[in-house]
C-alpha cells in the first residue's frame, strides 16, 4: 500500500510538472519560434546591389532597432554597421562590371535595410559577421532573399530547411509533454479503477449480478 501511495505520488509530481512546462513553453518557446520562423522570404534568390558603403551607428538605441549584422544574438554593443541595398527580381546572372544596366534597370525596392539572417545576428562559426561585411567590400551585387509579407526587408542567408528545426522542436516538446501528462492520467485512472470494489476483471458481469441481487 505504501509503495502504490509513493508511486501515485510520484506520477502526480511528473504530471503536474509537465502540465507546467507546458504553459511556460508555450509562450516563451512556441509562439516566438513560429513568429520567428514563419517569416515569409522568397526561397529563390534576388539581386541585391550595395546602394551606399556601410555606416557605422555608435548609438546603443538605434543598434537595437536594427543592424546587418551582430556576433551574437545576445550581445549588446555600443556601435554597429547598417547597409541598404536596392534589388530586382531577376536570377543573379548580371554582368558585374556592367555598371550602367544597374544604374537603368527597374528596382523592385530601393534603400532597403540589409540583414545576414532574419535576427541580424548569429553565433560561430555558422555565422561570421567580420568576414560578412569583408566579402561585401568586394562585391556590388550578390543574391538575396526578400520578405513577401514586408517587401522593405532583405536578408542574405535563408533556407527552409534549417528553419524546419526550431519549428519540429518547439512542436515536438509541449506535445511529448503533453503525452506523457495523458500517459499518466490513464495508468492512475486504470490503477484505482481496476482496484475499486465490486469490480473483478476476471468476471466484468459481476457487478450486474449484484445489482439484480439487490433489487
Amino acid at each position: 500500500m505504501r509503495l502504490k501511495l509513493c508511486v501515485t505520488l510520484l506520477l502526480l509530481t511528473l504530471a503536474a510538472t509537465c502540465i507546467l512546462l507546458i504553459v511556460v513553453l508555450v509562450p516563451l518557446v512556441v509562439f516566438p519560434t513560429f513568429t520567428e520562423e514563419l517569416v515569409d522570404y522568397d526561397p529563390v534568390p534576388v539581386t541585391c546591389v550595395l546602394e551606399m558603403k556601410q555606416v557605422i551607428v555608435k548609438d546603443r538605441a538605434l543598434c537595437k532597432v536594427w543592424n546587418s549584422c551582430r556576433q551574437g544574438c545576445k550581445t549588446k554593443p555600443k556601435s554597429c554597421k547598417r547597409i541598404w541595398v536596392n534589388y530586382f527580381f531577376s536570377r543573379h546572372d548580371m554582368d558585374k562590371n556592367d555598371s550602367q544596366s544597374l544604374n537603368e534597370r527597374n528596382w523592385a525596392q530601393q534603400h532597403v535595410p540589409l540583414k545576414i539572417n532574419h535576427q541580424a545576428c548569429g553565433e560561430e562559426p555558422e555565422v561570421d559577421c567580420k568576414l560578412f561585411f569583408e566579402n561585401l567590400k568586394t562585391q556590388r551585387q550578390f543574391p538575396c532573399h526578400y520578405n513577401r509579407r514586408n517587401t522593405h526587408e532583405v536578408v542574405v542567408e535563408y533556407s527552409w530547411e534549417d528553419e524546419l528545426y526550431p519549428m519540429a522542436f518547439a512542436i515536438g516538446l509541449p506535445l511529448g509533454l503533453f503525452i506523457i501528462f495523458l500517459v499518466i492520467c490513464a495508468i492512475l485512472g486504470f490503477w484505482y479503477c481496476r482496484g475499486s470494489p465490486g469490480f473483478d476483471p476476471d468476471n466484468p458481469t459481476i457487478d450486474t449480478e449484484r445489482k439484480y441481487a439487490f433489487e
